[in-house]
């Protein structure tokens, strides 16, 4: 499914997101964007609905680099139908699990709020951020987050082509 060796993938998609977090902001849309990029595939919906978890999903919550890797990863080994119950989501769940212990191990923390020390609710505390150097520490929070994220995406994609399914 990944033709690229898992070491260049995980690169890639690092610097790129990295680099998108620097020219336009938005952890998880820079992120979905570098991995769907890395990946060779476009989905205008899943890059839209990522919007909505920038900014630890807008209340300083979970990192949106974390919640766009989880949807990332939906897309190759999450349930393709609801009718498929509960058997259908178990193929996600240890692969999810790995990419939260991952990205917790790389950056520290799954929440934003923590990780960037914005309270994204207060919009005189976004102004301090966004207008002085203290949103770089997001830049590195993005490429190590997004190195994470995309190691566990690159492991999925290839267990499933081993398995011969494709996720679809």
């Amino acid at each position: 499914m990944i033709s690229t060796p898992k070491e260049k993938f995980v690169e890639r998609v690092g610097k790129t997101a990295e680099r998108y977090e620097r020219t336009y902001m938005g952890c998880s849309q820079c992120t979905v964007a570098a991995l769907m990029e890395a990946l060779g595939t476009k989905d205008k919906n899943l890059f839209k609905a990522a919007g909505a978890l920038h900014s630890g999903m807008c209340v300083s919550g979970t990192c949106g680099v974390l919640t766009a890797g989880l949807m990332v990863l939906g897309t190759i080994a999450g349930r393709t139908r609801l009718d498929a119950g509960a058997a259908g989501l178990a193929p996600i769940m240890k692969p999810a699990q790995e990419m939260v212990r991952r990205f917790e191990e790389a950056v520290g923390s799954t929440t934003c709020g923590e990780l960037s020390g914005v309270d994204w609710t207060d919009p005189e505390d976004v102004a301090r951020f966004v207008t002085t150097p203290a949103h770089e520490k997001c830049y590195s929070v993005v490429r190590r987050g997004a190195e994470a994220v995309a190691g566990v995406i690159w492991e999925a994609a290839e267990e499933l082509r081993d398995c011969g399914a494709s996720g679809k």
